[in-house]
Order: C-alpha cells, then structure tokens, then sequence
C-alpha cells in the first residue's frame, strides 16, 4: 500500500469517526429531552424515598436521598455521552490531520 492510498483511507477512518462522534452528540440531546419528561417521576421517586425515609434507596447507583438526586440523575447520562462523543470527534480530527500531514509529506 503506498502512502498515496494509506493517506485516503486513514482520512476516510476521520471522516467516520467524525460522524459517529457528531451521532452521538446528537443522540446526548435526543435523550436529554426524553430524561427531562422524566423528571416527574424521578420527583415522585424521591418524594416517596423521604416520606419513608428510606436511607439507603439508590436509583442507577446514587443514592435518591440526596438533595440533588433528579439533578444528578439527569447530569450523569449528559456527561458520559456528551465526553464519548468529544473523545470521538478529538480522533476523528486527529486521524484527518494524520491524512493531511502524509498528504503534504508524500505528495
């Protein structure tokens, strides 16, 4: 393979990097909206936790007596898909920068 072809398919390993980076960016805001109608629920949960004052009650690992507990609950699926979508657009550009820099080199 020469670096003329090497060069192409590492831009085109970029440029779907890049996309799935950009999907799941828009897939964070999709079920960001669908987790805000249900904070309702979450406010139920809670209040039911402290009305019986049940300590120990966790919902996906946090402890629903918590204060912020809906807060936290909405913020946690936001910032692991939110940083999986950055660290793919971060490759995906690392990777088109890689194409550009044998592009220039190995013209």
């Amino acid at each position: 393979m020469t670096y003329h072809e090497l060069s192409h398919w590492i831009g085109f390993a970029g440029e779907a990097v890049n996309i799935l980076g950009a999907t799941v960016l828009a897939l964070d805001l999709l079920l960001r909206r669908h987790e805000f109608n249900q904070m309702a629920d979450y406010k139920r949960l809670k209040d039911f936790v402290d009305q019986h004052g049940l300590k120990t009650a966790e919902y996906k690992k946090i402890p629903v007596s918590t204060p912020d507990f809906t807060s936290l609950i909405l913020a946690r699926r936001a910032s692991r898909l939110g940083l999986l979508g950055v660290c793919l657009l971060g490759l995906g550009f690392s990777l088109l920068g890689s194409y550009h820099v044998i592009q220039i080199l190995h013209p």
